[in-house]
């Protein structure tokens, strides 16, 4: 199940997100919000072009992919520090 799956990866308890969730849902703005994002999103569902990529654009996107998890590290260890 893919919920399950994402609860292991972000490392939280369903509770603490469910707890989060309804909280931001309260919210009539953010709910608006989150409604209509997700309704586009259904929308755009399923007509998603797909397209080559060359190897400059796939280097690219793993060198900032790297650099990221570089800096993600760095902050984590200052963090820890």
């Amino acid at each position: 199940m893919a919920c399950a799956h994402f609860y292991q990866h972000v490392k939280i308890e369903k509770a603490v997100y469910d707890k989060s969730s309804n909280l931001y849902m309260m919210d009539p703005e953010k709910r608006t919000k989150y409604e209509e994002e997700a309704a586009a999103i259904k929308e755009n569902k399923g007509e998603v072009v797909v397209k080559e990529l060359d190897r400059a654009t796939i280097l690219m996107g793993l060198n900032r992919l790297e650099g990221a998890k570089y800096d993600a590290q760095q902050t984590m260890y200052e963090l820890v520090r």
